[in-house]
This record gives C-alpha cells, sequence and structure tokens, in this order.
C-alpha cells in the first residue's frame, strides 16, 4: 500500500499525540506505538484516542479508517 502523506508524532492542542498518521487519499491509518500492550490500550485507542483524532482533525472526517 503507498501513502501519499505521512506525518509522525501528530499533535493538536488538547486531542494529545499519535504516533504515525499516514494517508492515501481515501484512507488514513492511524498507529499507535506501544512498547507493552493490554486490551485496555486497545480499547482506550479505539473508543477515546480515535474518536478524539475525528474530532480534532475533521479535515479526514470524509475518509475511511483504519486503526493498528
Amino acid at each position: 500500500m503507498m501513502f501519499r502523506q505521512i506525518r509522525r508524532n501528530v499533535r493538536r492542542k488538547g486531542t494529545g499525540e499519535l504516533d504515525i498518521v499516514a494517508v492515501n487519499g481515501e484512507l488514513v491509518l492511524v498507529i499507535e506505538v506501544k512498547n507493552k500492550l493490554a486490551k485496555r490500550m486497545v480499547d482506550e485507542f479505539i473508543n477515546v484516542k480515535l474518536r478524539r483524532f475525528r474530532e480534532a482533525f475533521p479535515e479526514y472526517g470524509a475518509i475511511d479508517y483504519w486503526a493498528a
């Protein structure tokens, strides 16, 4: 898969930080890097952090999302 834009350490005031955001025009891939992983961390990423991303970055609003 090719991406036209890859951004690291994406921040927007009041939303925290995302490790990697990659865009290919139709798809946004949001990657959270952890050195230890628990189910609660995955749930928090999907239910809290990814939702904040959608609200904080409306420019990606019409694009489908993958969470990794």
